[in-house]
């Protein structure tokens, strides 16, 4: 009985980490696409992690940048991911946009200090537009509600 039950568990652990696995891999599919194509109304913004291939996407595909600076930390960061960033019209307007996301949490790492200082990056959040010929069109440097926010990713060409 007790060799059952330990099977038992095991097979349910198992289960359980194969589970959170599939869960992961779907995460990392959903964040590595370039543009937001999914229609569910509570669907995140799809952004890429890694600045370098998002830039080297929106060079290649003729698209503008949409870059967030954020930290786990920062209530307005929080504030703009489940206000704005998941707002329909939000998503909409910034398909054509590759967007990326840089997370500052830890501020001693090298490369999150050498992203930051590239950009100007001081208060978080930070939301920066780049058009397709790589001028900054549009910064803001606190959260933005849905409205402001699409009429500045309409602003971008």
């Amino acid at each position: 009985m007790e060799s059952c039950l330990r099977r038992i568990t095991t097979l349910a652990l198992c289960a359980a980490l194969t589970l959170s696995c599939k869960h992961q891999e779907h995460d990392d599919i959903v964040l590595s696409q370039s543009s937001a194509s999914s229609t569910a109304p509570d669907a995140p913004l799809p952004f890429l992690k890694d600045e370098t291939e998002g830039v080297l996407r929106a060079q290649r595909e003729g698209r503008p940048l949409l870059l967030y600076f954020h930290a786990q930390w920062s209530v307005a960061c929080k504030e703009l991911e489940t206000k704005t960033f998941m707002d329909p019209r939000v998503r909409a307007a910034s398909a054509p946009f590759v967007a990326i996301s840089v997370d500052t949490t830890n501020d001693e790492d090298p490369q999150v200090q050498a992203l930051m200082k590239k950009y100007k990056v001081a208060p978080l959040p930070t939301v920066i537009l780049i058009n397709r010929s790589g001028t900054e069109v549009k910064r803001f440097s606190a959260f933005v509600d849905p409205e402001n926010m699409v009429a500045a990713l309409a602003a971008v060409k």
